[in-house]
């Protein structure tokens, strides 16, 4: 597998081009500057820039958070409509788990089947011994 490089590091003052509040576009920024007005750590906007010559808007762009995953549920469920639209967390609400453990189970698949909601097993120990076993238990052997 090929390594990929990350290119030069950024010069110490870049130009910088946008449309933020806190700096001119056209002006030279250092990354410390840059790094301030878009409220982010020096290190991530040292990484992003590494390798270009110009600081443009779209480097310092953050990735979206309500990132919803859609997934068609078909068959027979008493909680859920067949051939509806519903996210990871509806559906893994419904059988008590996450919506990361049920995008592990669907296994980005788009279309989710009533065996996919399977309920967690519950696990039941018990917890308190009989005495009288716990008494014969202590004892050597002869």
């Amino acid at each position: 597998m090929p390594v990929k490089e990350l290119g030069a590091p950024p010069p110490h003052m870049m130009e910088y081009t946008g449309t933020n509040d806190k700096l001119i576009s056209g002006k030279r920024y250092s990354i410390v500057e840059l790094a301030k007005a878009y409220d982010m750590s020096y290190d991530l906007i040292y990484v992003r820039l590494r390798g270009k010559t110009k600081a443009k808007e779209s480097v310092f762009a953050r990735p979206k958070k309500d990132n919803v995953i859609w997934v068609r549920f078909i068959g027979k469920h008493k909680e859920l409509i067949t051939d509806q639209i519903y996210t990871l967390k509806q559906l893994g609400a419904v059988c008590g788990i996450t919506g990361q453990a049920m995008n592990g189970r669907l296994n980005k698949r788009k279309v989710c089947t009533a065996n996919d909601l399977r309920v967690k097993p519950i696990y039941v120990t018990k917890k308190t011994t009989d005495s009288l076993n716990a008494q014969w238990m202590r004892r050597k052997l002869v």
